[in-house]
């Protein structure tokens, strides 16, 4: 850009704000409008993202996106900053309807729309690609600045008013000028654009038509030739009227031109050195409207005049034709009776019409609002008269109390006062008020209530009676429909209860026996009583009123309530009979129903061993004390002859445990040929035997599944020294299985149990703690760690010290008081018998 260009846009933009804010002050009508706008600042109103950012930053004072009436009405100017983006749409200036001033330096739109923006005075715009521009209808613009090179600017349409006073459209492609009423022009510059023709109002006194030096083209100049003589210096300050010839009659005194009375071609050179150049200017005569014929017209106060829509205008030629006309407007509901001058706009002339309206005095109205009845005409009263009262409306549910001034509140109207202006009177009403009855119908009073019109009663609290459930407010004491106490009271009333008779629930709670079914009884009667209900072990003994205590109820009594009735129960007594079978007495046991019975102290016999009390004196089953008593019962003791070892006397060690061993059938010995027994104390115990005895005891105990214990083919794989024909074979699977003893591995990886071997005392000690875990027994023990011959290099050291803490085995005591265990040694027959009695008792504990 060049530096000339620089400054010319520079004093352009201050001169711009110069005008913008002098503008600013100059208050003008229509700054308001009746109807709110609320535009919102988007793409859609403000395609130009700069343009939309410059509108939001100016008009914007809320900052929430959306412009409404206020602020766009306060937006009067509009200035484009110099540093900023070129606007390629000004799109949405519309809006701004007060707008004064418009500075665009820098722009890339085509067209621009200023319809919208009547109250522009000053328009600024350089350096566009502006193609055309219409601003026919900114009728009050004085001030149009078009610059840089929008070569491509070819239309421009100005408006044809007085009000401009300089226009500059230099370097344009503007080629005619139209501006017949522009009598306050005082400049134009068309410096460097082609233009051909410029219709200017004549006798007009501008400051200066500017044309920079270079090549010239033909001008053709309108003017108006009824005003009589014309300088055309005035518009092409370098005319020189010596070159001119062919004025066809005209007259011409050097540069003025005058007695022009028809078109005429004015040829010239231009007395500027640049050769013998002949551009044209064409005169033509102009017929102007010089006239508007007045417009009369009379109608009544509150009417509006019909007004044509053209006028006849007169013109300077004396011919007459009819154009367009736009009235003022003006409020003809409001005016009073007088004269109005109202004026119009001419289309395409700057005359304005002028209409003479006459408003006479009209009649006043008198209206009756009802105010919510039947409907009253309004009447029609002549100033000064008075009005005739109508007969009364009528409105349902109220009655008629006058006619007032106001809907509510005013005084009572006059009917004998003149009337003077319009008036409305109101019907005022006094609303009718209803009794609502509620009849009870058998139960408690319930107050009458009293309602206006159209209301609704409330609902009362439901009345009682004895017995009964009341089931609403019906319209009829028996039948009828039941009353909605939604509906509005529009007469009197009376509602009446209704009810249902009572039914109530008889329970039987049969109390643990037979279940009997309820009964309903209707309030008042008597509930039947059912059949007795049964209950095994029980005699039933009267229904009462509770579960336990009450009273017996009497079936006599009328139901008046909701009952449950228990049935009382007298426990069965059973007699449980000890049978000793020729043993000691044991007395008999008296035991209610469902209890058990106390297993009493076994009896005893001289020569026999009590095996349990049965339910058969022989054979039967072992009798369960665990079982509730049903029935009476006789139970049987058993007995089995006890063996007498003969080798067995008051100094065998161990005798009284090798006697519990053979009575609990744990280890009977040997059996001779002449009948006697042999317990055999000093032999050792062997590993398939001590299975035996240890599987035996599981048993009496339910220990580990021993009872249960069955063998299956993977059991008998197990060792392979051990077999069906092994003497206690299934007591050795079992310990194996229960993990007791698992045996020896031998050399080539199979298992063997080795049965005949002699049990040694510290293995004796590992299988008795062994069992004793599996029942759960090991506990509460302090392990006796003082035998001198057991270290934690002894095999089964600890079951051996657990045992010696149990007391089953406290080991032999040395010479000098400690103790010794001797793990190695054998155990004896004898010495067993002693250690399985020991850990019977733990067992038992």
């Amino acid at each position: 850009m060049s530096a000339e260009k620089r400054i010319r846009r520079y004093l352009i933009a201050c001169l711009s704000a110069i005008i913008a804010v002098a503008l600013a002050v100059v208050p003008f009508a229509g700054s308001a409008s009746a109807t709110e706008t609320k535009v919102a600042l988007n793409a859609a109103n403000f395609p130009d993202p700069a343009f939309r950012e410059y509108i939001t930053n100016l008009a914007d004072v809320d900052k929430n996106g959306f412009l409404d009436q206020e602020e766009c009405d306060d937006v009067v100017e509009i200035n484009k900053p110099l540093a900023t983006p070129d606007w390629s749409s000004v799109k949405g200036v519309s809006y701004f309807k007060n707008l004064q001033t418009l500075t665009i330096i820098s722009g890339i739109f085509e067209s621009i729309n200023l319809e919208q923006n009547t109250n522009l005075v000053h328009l600024t715009i350089d350096d566009s690609d502006l193609r055309s521009l219409d601003l026919s209808k900114n009728k009050k613009l004085d001030y149009l600045h078009i610059l840089g090179d929008p070569k491509g600017l070819e239309n421009l349409q100005l408006p044809q008013t007085g009000t401009l006073s300089l226009l500059s459209i230099a370097n344009t492609g503007v080629n005619s000028i139209y501006l017949p009423y522009a009598g306050n022009i005082s400049n134009i510059d068309i410096s460097g654009t082609p233009l051909l023709a410029a219709y200017l109002p004549s006798g007009s006194d501008f400051d200066g038509y500017t044309r920079k030096a270079g090549p010239l083209v033909a001008k053709e100049i309108w003017y108006n030739p009824f005003e009589g003589s014309y300088d055309l210096k005035k518009i092409v300050p370098w005319f020189d009227g010596s070159k001119v010839s062919n004025v066809r009659g005209a007259a011409m005194n050097g540069s003025v031109v005058s007695g022009l009375k028809g078109d005429v071609t004015v040829k010239y050179n231009y007395a500027t050195g640049m050769g013998d150049i002949k551009p044209v200017i064409l005169f033509k005569p102009q017929v102007l409207p010089e006239s508007v014929e007045q417009i009369k017209n009379t109608v009544t106060e509150g009417q509006q005049p019909t007004l044509p829509s053209t006028v006849n205008v007169h013109y300077t030629d004396g011919s007459v034709k009819a154009l367009p006309v736009t009235w003022d407007s003006h409020d003809w509901a409001a005016q009073k009776p007088g004269t109005v001058a109202l004026s119009g706009t001419v289309s395409g002339t700057s005359l304005e019409a002028t209409a003479v309206i006459t408003v006479t005095q009209r009649p006043y109205n008198v209206i009756f609002n009802s105010n919510g009845g039947s409907a009253v005409a309004p009447a029609t009263v002549e100033a000064g008269q008075k009005a005739a009262q109508p007969a009364n409306p009528t409105r349902t549910g109220y009655a008629f109390a006058g006619w007032y001034t106001a809907k509510n509140g005013g005084t009572r109207y006059d009917f004998d006062t003149p009337v003077t202006a319009d008036v409305t009177l109101y019907a005022r009403w006094t609303i009718n008020k209803y009794t609502v009855t509620f009849d009870a119908n058998g139960g408690t009073t319930v107050k009458t209530a009293t309602v206006e019109h159209g209301q609704k009663v409330t609902q009362p609290a439901a009345p009682t009676r004895t017995g009964y459930t009341f089931t609403g407010w019906y319209t009829a004491k028996t039948g009828g429909s039941k009353y909605d106490f939604a509906k509005p009271i529009t007469a009197d009333i009376t509602l009446y209860a209704q009810w249902t008779a009572n039914k109530y629930t008889v329970k039987f709670d049969a109390n643990g026996g037979t279940t009997v079914a309820a009964a309903t009884v209707e309030h008042g009667q008597k509930a039947a009583q059912p059949a007795n209900p049964t209950r095994t072990g029980y005699a039933f003994a009267g229904w009462y009123t509770a579960k336990n205590g009450g009273t017996r109820y009497d079936f006599d009594t009328p139901v008046t309530a909701d009952v449950t009735l228990y049935a009382r129960w007298t426990i069965n007594k059973y007699t449980v009979t000890f049978d000793a079978n020729g043993g000691t007495t044991v007395k008999t046991a008296t035991v209610e129903h469902g209890q058990k019975v106390t297993q009493p102290a076994a009896p005893t016999r001289t020569g026999y061993t009590f095996t349990g009390w049965y339910t058969a004196k022989t054979g039967g089953s072992k009798y369960d004390f665990a079982k509730p008593i049903t029935s009476n019962v006789t139970v049987y003791a058993q007995w089995q002859p006890r063996i007498v070892f003969r080798d067995v006397n008051d100094t065998t060690p161990h005798r009284e445990d090798i006697i519990w061993l053979a009575d609990n059938g744990i280890s009977t010995g040997w059996s001779l040929p002449d009948g006697a027994y042999e317990f055999r104390g000093m032999d050792t115990v062997k590993r398939q035997d001590m299975a035996a005895f240890l599987r035996r005891l599981a048993t009496k105990y339910g220990i580990a599944g021993a009872k249960d214990f069955n063998p299956v083919a993977a059991d008998w794989k197990r060792f392979k020294d051990v077999n069906s024909k092994t003497p206690h074979a299934e007591d050795i699977l079992w310990l194996a299985k229960s993990g007791i003893s698992t045996g020896w591995q031998e050399s080539d990886g199979s298992w063997t149990f080795r049965g005949m071997d002699t049990v040694k005392r510290q293995d004796m000690a590992a299988f008795l703690y062994r069992l004793a875990d599996r029942a759960g027994k090991t506990s509460g023990v302090t392990s006796k760690t003082d035998f001198t011959d057991v270290t934690d290099k002894t095999p089964h050291y600890k079951d051996v010290q657990w045992l010696g803490g149990s007391g089953i085995s406290q080991g032999y005591r040395n010479a000098n008081g400690s103790w010794r265990f001797e793990g190695m040694t054998s155990v004896y027959r004898q010495d067993m018998a002693a250690f399985l009695h020991r850990l019977n008792n733990r067992l038992v504990q």
